[in-house]
């Protein structure tokens, strides 16, 4: 009698666990990023990207009572480095989630420099700054390809459109379009 209690307990189990479906986790952003890249040259060549990223909405509200120490509704520069020391400063083990590469070799974007946080007219914080890559201008042609995307996919960043520099009467051509590279997730 005890084994044929076991038996159905036993079989149930073996039965639910059949029909549960068991999903993998799937990664979905916390933080939701409009980015702008400006390339900037001078006469040696390009020195590197300006970047402009605006947070949405809902991240904004939940850090600004850390940033805006004084509740003023505005960030004053000593604010702005509590945001680039709270909530900017950690990317950097994520090259500030911009992949730079230098005719088909990474180039790794190890500081920034220039940051400043403000806020936006729609209450959205938004960052600024700039990551150096020097690239001389040399008689043959170069590629200089620029991703910026969160690997983790904690962050949704996606690119705001803006018209490409120019650099004079110098032989440059520059080209803004979506690539996939292969080896990375996107």
């Amino acid at each position: 009698m005890e084994s044929r209690m076991r038996f159905p307990f036993f079989a149930v189990c073996t039965l639910l666990l059949l029909f549960l479906q068991i999903s993998p986790a799937q990664a979905h952003p916390h933080v939701w990023i409009e980015c702008a890249i400006t390339a900037e040259f001078d006469e040696q060549g390009l020195t590197g990207f300006r970047q402009r990223w605006v947070l949405d909405e809902m991240f904004s509200a939940s850090m600004l009572p850390v940033i805006d120490r004084n509740k003023d509704g505005r960030i004053s520069p000593e604010e702005s480095e509590v945001a680039r020391s709270e909530a900017f400063d950690n990317l950097r083990e994520y090259n500030y989630f911009t992949d730079v590469r230098i005719d088909g070799k990474p180039f790794k974007v190890e500081y920034v420099k220039d940051f400043r946080c403000t806020l936006d007219g729609m209450g959205r914080l938004v960052y600024e700054f700039f990551a150096p890559c020097t690239v001389k201008a040399g008689p043959g042609f170069m590629t200089v390809v620029i991703g910026v995307y969160d690997p983790s996919f904690f962050c949704d960043i996606g690119c705001m459109e803006v018209p490409p520099a120019g650099a004079g009467e110098q032989a440059l051509v520059i080209e803004s379009k979506r690539v996939e590279l292969k080896d990375t997730p996107f």
